[in-house]
């Protein structure tokens, strides 16, 4: 069972009322979009714990974050994660739909992050919070690429994380509303495995040879690689 809360460096993550916990996917793409944008405005859709937003927040304090949470728990949670770290003021919760949400003085947004409900033909979980969590039945790729296309900026970047089997067609939804890959980041649990996550940065701005990259989480059981480790230390405890 997952523990009840998460320390990292400068901040902690408690989770018993999230359906999803803190796990090194989420982490690997906080550190990503952590690193992909300083000042401005930057929106979290789905913030469940508040964790990419509080990564985000830590490395880069003159930026400005809104969070979208739709189920109550986990907004509630995620709040109080925020108000407890040094970066309060930084970032707002609402409680909403990405469908529903209205940014204040219709602001559009210079970076946008979400890792998306990302089962869709699948046996759903006994607990509704978990499917909602898990299913596209909330967000589905088509929705989730309108409002991207909706809330960016004219040269703003969306960093999207989907399981590899899913990543084709989100690809091909994306291109539909005129959002492009800049960069793919192919995610390896462990040499001999194959990739299992692909993170994504997209805009607005046509890209005829995207750069394609790949990061192996483990070089043995247990044993980050260097790339790994360099990535989560400013946030890890224990890097």
């Amino acid at each position: 069972m997952a523990n009840d809360w998460f320390r990292f460096k400068q901040f902690t993550i408690y989770q018993d009322r999230c359906a999803m916990k803190v796990s090194t996917d989420a982490c690997i793409q906080g550190a990503l979009a952590a690193g992909s944008c300083a000042t401005g405005r930057a929106l979290d859709i789905g913030a469940g714990t508040g964790l990419l937003s509080l990564m985000m927040a830590q490395q880069n304090p003159q930026l400005y974050i809104d969070a979208l949470e739709l189920d109550a728990d986990a907004w509630q949670q995620a709040g109080d994660n925020c108000r407890q770290s040094p970066w309060a003021a930084n970032i707002r919760l609402w409680h909403t739909s990405l469908q529903d949400f209205v940014p204040p003085a219709d602001a559009l947004y210079d970076f946008i992050v979400c890792n998306p409900p990302f089962f869709h033909n699948q046996l759903q979980a006994p607990q509704q919070q978990r499917n909602q969590a898990r299913h596209s039945i909330t967000l589905d790729k088509e929705t989730l690429a309108q409002n991207l296309y909706r809330l960016l900026t004219a040269t703003g970047a969306a960093c999207i994380m989907y399981p590899a089997s899913e990543w084709e067609a989100w690809h091909e939804t994306a291109g539909r509303y005129n959002l492009y890959a800049q960069r793919t980041l192919r995610v390896i649990p462990m040499p001999s495995k194959a990739c299992n996550r692909v993170i994504g940065w997209y805009s607005q701005q046509p890209q005829t040879q995207p750069a394609t990259e790949e990061l192996v989480i483990y070089k043995a059981p247990g044993v980050y690689t260097a790339s790994l480790h360099n990535l989560l230390q400013p946030f890890y405890l224990n890097l």
